[in-house]
């Protein structure tokens, strides 16, 4: 009798796991992982040119965004409630290192170096802290709340973020212009308008990054979780947005009842971890790929945002995927991983003789 049971018991569970083996394998038949067909050419934009190990003490790699170095910071909880942060300043080739110390309050989101000041903002508030005098001086912009930014390069005190500002008791969120010196606030891009306050939300739904290049003079700004790519020029006006092939859609986000906002599951993708502009064409790193061992770059024309083609670099096992930041110069890129950068230089085929009119 014992023995029929343990049989019944056996079958059952049998059953079970077959049939949920089948439901995993139908659904995952019938989920858009938003991956397309590429056409790969052996002409790549980028060669590797090595890999380079982190350079600050801390158990992985952590950057702030900066007009011209790639810096590196390095935390120690300090005994009065504050964080001593070491900023490790390094050249394209990391051959030449300036480290500088700065003591802050806990709490703090660190955004960009710019002129001798590490701006941050605390309790969705934006400040700023002199390296050299350690004197932290507060913006009064009571109804923007930011999330993301990049000084332009043609001022010492405009920038362009993303964020969300209340006017007229609406909540708009998108990009917009910020001075410094006045503190005049010029919507750029509105992506939505609320009722309510989105900031977390659309915080998650628009993560992203801005990059500026020097050789065309466009700000692009790749959103993670999304098929999006903005474009700024110089002065930061928003010139178009880029719908990558993957065609991902916007995330959903769910709050919980204590206000806590994250991704819903199954609803979100990993899509461009980097981008950046060159010789009228956009290139675009990509997560929508089932390679997770090679660097996958997306080739677009910026005039008219069609995709021409791809391209795919061994990099150590590396993945677009594994991209946290992209800096760039006029000879190349450097991209950062959890532990380690790889740096790699422009081939020939990126000269304009090599290129037809985009």
């Amino acid at each position: 009798m014992k023995n029929k049971v343990l049989i019944v018991i056996a079958t059952v569970l049998g059953t079970v796991f077959i049939w949920i083996l089948f439901l995993n394998l139908f659904e995952s038949d019938n989920i858009n992982h938003h991956y397309f067909i590429r056409k790969y050419s052996n002409n790549s934009v980028l060669k590797l040119d090595k890999i380079i190990n982190k350079v600050s003490n801390f158990k992985y790699i952590d950057n702030i965004s900066s007009n011209d170095s790639i810096i590196e910071l390095e935390k120690k909880i300090l005994d009065d409630n504050k964080i001593e942060y070491k900023l490790y300043f390094n050249d394209f080739e990391f051959k030449n290192r300036v480290v500088k110390k700065v003591v802050m309050p806990e709490g703090c989101n660190l955004l960009y170096y710019h002129k001798n000041k590490v701006y941050f903002t605390k309790s969705f508030k934006l400040y700023s802290c002199d390296v050299k005098t350690n004197k932290i001086l507060n913006y009064p912009l009571k109804n923007l709340k930011l999330s993301t930014i990049k000084f332009l390069n043609t001022s010492n005190d405009e920038l362009i973020l993303f964020g969300e500002l209340i006017q007229e008791n609406k909540f708009i969120s998108g990009f917009f212009k910020l001075s410094l010196n006045d503190y005049i606030i010029t919507p750029l891009k509105i992506v939505e308008t609320n009722l309510k306050s989105q900031f977390l939300a659309n915080t998650l739904k628009y993560v992203g990054e801005f990059t500026f290049s020097q050789s065309d003079s466009v700000c692009s700004f790749a959103c993670d979780k999304y098929s999006k790519i903005y474009f700024f020029d110089k002065n930061g006006n928003y010139i178009k947005e880029l719908t990558t092939k993957d065609n991902a859609p916007i995330p959903i986000i769910l709050t919980n009842e204590n206000g806590d906002s994250f991704y819903s599951r199954g609803s979100t993708w990993n899509t461009n971890t980097a981008a950046f502009v060159k010789n009228g064409y956009v290139y675009v790193f990509s997560a929508r790929e089932k390679s997770y061992l090679s660097l996958i770059i997306d080739k677009y024309s910026l005039k008219n945002l069609n995709y021409l083609e791809s391209y795919k670099i061994k990099c150590n096992n590396f993945g677009s995927r594994d991209i946290t930041n992209l800096f760039i110069n006029e000879n190349g890129i450097v991209v950062s991983f959890s532990y380690n950068y790889a740096s790699l230089k422009f081939s020939r085929y990126t000269d304009d003789y090599f290129f037809t009119n985009p």
